[in-house]
């Protein structure tokens, strides 16, 4: 993360790329809220930017599985196993 400079007015400039990342275009209504760092940026509960369903359907479409369906319990379980040998690496 890089550093920025308060103006004598009391502004900041949010870098680009983070604003890009964020999808936060001019106008973008944020809330401030402080915490024992400084201040937290971030979006209204009310404008939260939820996936769109043409996202959701590139995601899932990703996730190939060919064999009967899975309980919860089994998805989760087959899951933490999976991070526990990826983080072993």
């Amino acid at each position: 993360m890089g550093q920025i400079k308060m103006s004598s007015k009391g502004q900041v400039v949010i870098p680009k790329g983070l604003r890009d990342a964020l999808h936060w275009g001019a106008g973008t209504d944020l809330e401030v809220e402080i915490n024992d760092e400084g201040l937290m940026l971030r979006r209204p509960a009310r404008d939260r930017r939820l996936p769109t369903l043409e996202e959701v359907r590139k995601v899932g479409g990703t996730l190939k599985y060919d064999g009967p369906p899975l309980s919860l319990d089994e998805i989760d379980s087959r899951l933490a196993e999976s991070f526990r040998k990826e983080w072993r690496k």
